[in-house]
């Protein structure tokens, strides 16, 4: 399950980024239209991604093992700047 996971966040990465994606994002909502909103998920998706490739390392420093909830903290801040109020959506 995992891996379809890092999968399907890849594939909207990949999508958020190409001037095409961007295209059909910004018809199927308006959120969309903001550039800085683009931004804020291309940092969420990339930053998914390190987290996952992190957690799956065979070995984790304790320096990093502590500095896990501030790196936690700013998933959940770039969930919310990123975050599609359900009045948005299409």
């Amino acid at each position: 399950m995992t891996k379809e996971h890092t999968g399907i966040i890849l594939v909207l990465l990949i999508t958020i980024k190409s001037p095409r994606g961007q295209e059909i994002m910004k018809c199927w909502n308006t959120h969309f239209q903001n550039p800085q909103i683009i931004i804020n998920w291309i940092m969420l998706l990339e930053t998914c991604l390190q987290w996952i490739e992190w957690l799956q390392s065979t070995k984790m420093p304790l320096k990093d093992v502590e500095l896990c909830p501030k790196k936690f903290q700013n998933i959940m801040y770039l969930i919310k700047r990123s975050q599609v109020e359900p009045e948005e959506w299409g």
